[in-house]
């Protein structure tokens, strides 16, 4: 049974390790939408180089495929997050002390203080929000606010859902965690 627990432990980090991923490429991808809608004009070219020696985009090829990272992200976090809970009942069956165990990996889920938690879920939305509305892709009419609505909601869900708390549900403590 210890090596079936080992496995699990091992699923469970990687999980939770996977779900910090998501959600700074989702943090980091509203940023980066935010300062390229701001200033288009600080690429000279034109363009946008990408990492691993892709060719560069066009500054609107790239907003989108920021705007496509930014809104995929929660929703592959949230699967990520899932499936550690789901571990973590197997965990708290078989094996409670190895739970409060891994319980103790660095992640931002994992983490009592509400910060991160909060700051990874929430300011993403804030940021493509702003971009939006200075850019004009936000307004009053029937579209925009379905798009403003569908550029929240997947952050808003996962905040509500997954992150409100940290998984194991511990409270910070007198030391901040």
């Amino acid at each position: 049974m210890a090596d079936i627990d080992a496995v699990r432990v091992d699923n469970f980090k990687e999980s939770l390790r996977q779900a910090n991923r998501y959600l700074a490429l989702g943090l980091f991808s509203s940023l980066f939408l935010l300062a390229l809608s701001f200033d288009p004009a600080a690429f000279g070219s034109g363009s946008v180089p990408l990492p691993g020696g892709l060719p560069s985009v066009p500054v609107r090829y790239a907003l989108s495929m920021l705007a496509l990272v930014y809104w995929v992200s929660p929703f592959l976090a949230d699967f990520s997050l899932a499936r550690a809970e789901r571990i973590g009942l197997q965990l708290q069956q078989s094996n409670l002390e190895l739970l409060k165990a891994a319980l103790t990996f660095p992640c931002i889920a994992t983490t009592r203080v509400h910060g991160p938690r909060w700051i990874t879920a929430l300011v993403p939305p804030i940021l493509v929000s702003t971009a939006g509305w200075a850019n004009g892709f936000f307004s009053f009419s029937q579209e925009a606010i379905f798009l403003f609505a569908l550029s929240v909601v997947p952050y808003l869900v996962l905040f509500a859902f997954r992150l409100r708390r940290a998984i194991g549900g511990l409270e910070p403590d007198s030391h901040g965690d």
